[in-house]
């Protein structure tokens, strides 16, 4: 099956699952979603007419929202979660691997503190997996996000970092996913979408955005970010990755918006001795619409210049593309969510410079009165930014599904039954990195349950 059958496939399949700015004269409150809580056993789900709308620019680097539910408080709300689960190949190898019983635990602590023209919020999460029989495998993982937002009259200012620990590729990885995904667009954050063998990865991503309104229909906006990735084995590439990007936004009316931006993006490799780099220049159109409470959509794209340094000192410049789109969609009962992107990114560790194709999407459901369904899939396309003979250009196709059930048992308890596949086809035979043969295949699927406390208001 060849990459743009596969995305193509899984855009349709997600999206068929998915069938059943302007400034104030008053410095105004900042606002954003609440914590993300289970549906409970009533039918309290918001209605679009209850939200605020979301302001974020169309040149940015932060993702568009829906806008934001109910009145803006703040609170402290903490959750705690354990999982017992069957995974197929803990080890995360390419092989024969023998089932073994994983017991996952995760504790969640959630803090937002609102004044009249700032807010700050964080969302940490704790957790770890013991294996039985196999006491290398247990490990620990950590996940923080932290974002500070100041609103002025014409001015916004947003400060934010999100830092992860995780045991494997945060692709597919389900001990996180209980608690809420990063808040960062895709090319933003280093790229992780090739599995490699079981093993510490950090990744930590600072960014800093502002918008000034020049009119009731025009702002200006100055975005930045740094990131880092860093492996415990040797044999993977950590990279630095950083950028910036201006753009100017224009509001077609209260629903359509326009935006130009210029963006330049930096990729090192500071753990080896080669002078392997990349300068990418870029410039993109970008479009959005947006109904507040029921839909956002973003679509940017144009021209990218990527200048390379290769060894021994070889100095190359290409012209390429760059794109990224994202859709969010509530219905009465569910919630649709995708994104695609496409660009140079830093290899996840295995490669060195690459091209990503990347598509993800999420469709969350109320099935019945008491039961919520959740479907996740994405895929990962990577290849060598310079390309071969296409017999030995090294490339990696990379996907993963996850089904979700939960119950609410009480006002502050769910049940919870979880089923992922992770799946990865390669021409790279590496036995350093478990890929000492063509295809991985991982089953994980467990029950558990989960607690979460009201939240508690801070006043």
């Amino acid at each position: 099956m060849t990459t743009s059958t596969r995305m193509l496939s899984l855009l349709l399949l997600t999206l068929g699952l998915s069938l059943s700015l302007t400034a104030q004269d008053e410095a105004p409150e900042v606002r954003r979603n609440p914590p993300p809580v289970m549906i409970a056993a009533e039918d309290n789900t918001p209605s679009p007419d209850e939200a605020v709308p979301d302001t974020r620019p169309v040149t940015g680097v932060l993702p568009l929202t829906v806008g934001a539910f109910g009145t803006e408080r703040s609170f402290f709300s903490p959750s705690f979660q354990f999982l017992q689960t069957v995974d197929t190949n803990p080890a995360v190898t390419i092989g024969q691997s023998d089932p073994v019983a994983v017991s996952n635990m995760a504790g969640n602590a959630q803090l937002q503190r609102v004044w009249r023209q700032s807010q700050f919020s964080a969302n940490a999460t704790v957790g770890g997996s013991i294996y039985a029989g196999d006491s290398d495998l247990n490990t620990a993982f950590e996940a923080v996000q932290l974002q500070q937002v100041f609103q002025f009259r014409r001015l916004s200012l947003t400060l934010a970092d999100n830092v992860s620990d995780t045991p494997e590729s945060a692709f597919g990885f389900s001990g996180l996913s209980a608690f809420g995904g990063f808040n960062f667009a895709t090319a933003t954050t280093p790229n992780q979408s090739i599995l490699t063998s079981h093993g510490r990865q950090i990744s930590n991503t600072a960014l800093g955005q502002m918008n000034y309104v020049l009119n009731s229909r025009s702002s200006f906006t100055v975005s930045g970010n740094f990131g880092i990735l860093r492996y415990s084995g040797p044999e993977l590439l950590d990279s630095d990755q950083g950028g910036f990007q201006v753009g100017y936004n224009y509001a077609l009316n209260p629903r359509d918006f326009l935006g130009v931006s210029y963006g330049l993006n930096l990729i090192r490799y500071p753990g080896i001795s080669t002078p392997e780099s990349l300068d990418s220049h870029n410039l993109q159109l970008a479009y959005a619409h947006k109904v507040t409470g029921r839909l956002a959509v973003r679509v940017s794209g144009g021209p990218q210049i990527n200048q390379t340094t290769l060894p021994p000192m070889t100095a190359v410049t290409e012209v390429g593309w760059l794109g990224q789109s994202s859709l969010i969609y509530r219905f009465r009962k569910s919630e649709l969510q995708f994104g695609y992107s496409h660009g140079v990114t830093a290899g996840a560790g295995v490669l060195g410079l690459a091209k990503n194709d990347q598509v993800q999407g999420n469709l969350t459901s109320r099935l019945t009165r008491t039961l919520t369904a959740s479907f996740t899939a994405g895929y990962a396309h990577n290849t060598n930014l310079q390309e071969v003979a296409a017999s030995l250009t090294p490339a990696f196709n990379t996907e993963f599904v996850s089904v979700g059930l939960n119950r609410p048992v009480g006002h502050e308890a769910n049940l919870l039954f979880n089923y992922a596949f992770q799946h990865q086809s390669t021409n790279v035979l590496s036995c350093n990195l478990g890929l000492c043969g063509n295809d991985l295949d991982r089953h994980i699927v467990g029950v558990g349950f989960q607690w979460h406390m009201r939240p508690m208001l801070i006043h």
